[in-house]
């Protein structure tokens, strides 16, 4: 997974400059992280990696290293 196009996409999402987002940023403080934005990251995390996820793996998520965990390679 490209880490750059990772944190833009999920910027665009979270309607934040990616260079704010770092794999230790808490989702839970993020003001845009609600039900919309999981909704978009599950598409986004389809149609742009390749991956598709399971809602409740995306709400345990407490960081944004934790969802970029979901995105790597199994």
């Amino acid at each position: 997974m490209n880490e750059e196009l990772f944190r833009t996409n999920l910027a665009g999402i979270l309607k934040v400059v990616p260079e704010s987002l770092t794999m230790e940023s808490r989702l839970d403080k993020q003001a845009a992280w609600d039900s919309m934005a999981l909704v978009t990251f599950l598409a986004m995390a389809s149609s742009k990696f390749g991956v598709r996820l399971s809602p409740p793996k995306v709400i345990n998520c407490k960081t944004v290293g934790d969802l970029a965990k979901l995105l790597q390679p199994r």
